[in-house]
């Protein structure tokens, strides 16, 4: 992905059947690090659900 999943996304993703989601973030020193979440029905990822 290339932005943190919104609510709507999140749910779509974690009926998806994918095991993991990752992208990209920005670190405070302006370098970039990726975000690695494993996914499914009992561990939702983005927005309100983080």
């Amino acid at each position: 992905m290339t932005d943190p999943p919104c609510d709507d996304c999140s749910l779509l993703l974690a009926g998806s059947g994918l095991a993991r989601v990752v992208w990209p973030e920005r670190e405070t020193d302006g370098s970039w690090r990726p975000v690695d979440r494993l996914i499914g029905p009992d561990q939702p990822i983005g927005g309100h659900y983080s």
